[in-house]
């Protein structure tokens, strides 16, 4: 009898539908670290077919709140926007699904909003490299928050 369960347990795993990726969040800061990230999203994008958003967070302090300088905020989200719009060529080229998105706030508590708020299946971030001689300072780093408090999987790309 424990065969015929164990047999029919393995034939149900092999039936139920993978999840697969659907879709991809790419948080971008216009560094040159961001060619990583970029560069690994459109290989998963390709081979998934999974849906691609850039995103970028324009930083705003506790102290300064975008609604006390209105202007100021528009102007860094839509220059941010252009250069977003800018980086999506490659996955147009290939035919792929891709948008971007430009929020005001704490970068961390941005992305793992937007993440939740998307049902982000994989988010891929640039990083570096941890000096195993000093790992502190390498692990307060906005990749590696993202990688420890984020509900989905996370690609730290080098």
């Amino acid at each position: 009898m424990a065969k015929d369960t164990a047999s029919l347990s393995r034939k149900k795993a092999r039936t139920r539908p993978a999840r697969g990726l659907h879709r991809l969040l790419v948080p971008l800061e216009f560094t040159e670290r961001d060619r990583a990230a970029l560069e690994m999203a459109l290989l998963v994008a390709e081979a998934s077919r999974a849906s691609t958003t850039l995103l970028h967070v324009v930083y705003a302090p506790d102290e300064v709140a975008p609604r006390d300088l209105p202007a100021f905020y528009s102007e860094l989200s839509e220059k941010g926007h252009a250069k977003l719009v800018r980086k999506t060529a490659p996955f147009r080229r290939r035919h792929l699904h891709v948008a971007v998105s430009v929020l005001v706030g704490k970068p961390l508590e941005e992305i793992l909003a937007f993440a939740r708020d998307d049902a982000t299946d994989l988010i891929v971030l640039s990083s570096h490299a941890v000096d195993p001689g000093r790992p502190a300072p390498g692990w307060n780093t906005l990749s590696y928050q993202v990688a420890a408090l984020c509900g989905c999987p996370v690609l730290l790309a080098k």
